[in-house]
């Protein structure tokens, strides 16, 4: 799988490096997806062909993503990837966010059910002054 040659520029600006060891990771339908090593980190980007478009005064797709995995990480409850960079798309560059990499886990899988089980408990404890979401 190659990257985009102006996604793959613009990655190398907001990183500091290129990206290298790119390999296609599966799962989406509506966004390519890839993990690369920039830098001897890992991360996972995700781009739009063809973007959807948001309804007016939204924001664009990438950006909300951005957005909750950050609220999310705020909670405390579970561990959420980290966004590194996101943008809608610009000139011939298309609609991108990029995550930190969270290894999957290779030990007891009950463990790692139950942690998990009590992580998303906890994150639904969370609570605010009111209900709904500002998109500002």
């Amino acid at each position: 799988m190659t990257i985009p040659p102006s996604l793959a520029d613009t990655l190398t600006a907001a990183l500091g490096a290129p990206p290298r060891d790119v390999r296609a990771v599966h799962g989406g339908d509506i966004s390519h997806a890839a993990r690369f090593t920039a830098d001897g980190r890992h991360y996972l980007v995700k781009w739009h062909s063809r973007p959807p478009t948001p309804p007016p005064g939204w924001p664009d797709m990438f950006t909300a993503e951005a957005q909750g995995l950050t609220r999310l990480a705020e909670a405390g409850a579970v561990r959420v990837p980290a966004p590194r960079s996101f943008a809608a798309a610009q000139d011939d560059c298309p609609a991108y966010i990029v995550l930190e990499w969270i290894e999957t886990g290779h030990g007891d899988q009950r463990e790692a059910g139950v942690k998990l089980g009590r992580g998303l408990a906890a994150l639904h404890r969370v609570t605010a002054e009111a209900y709904g979401l500002d998109l500002g």
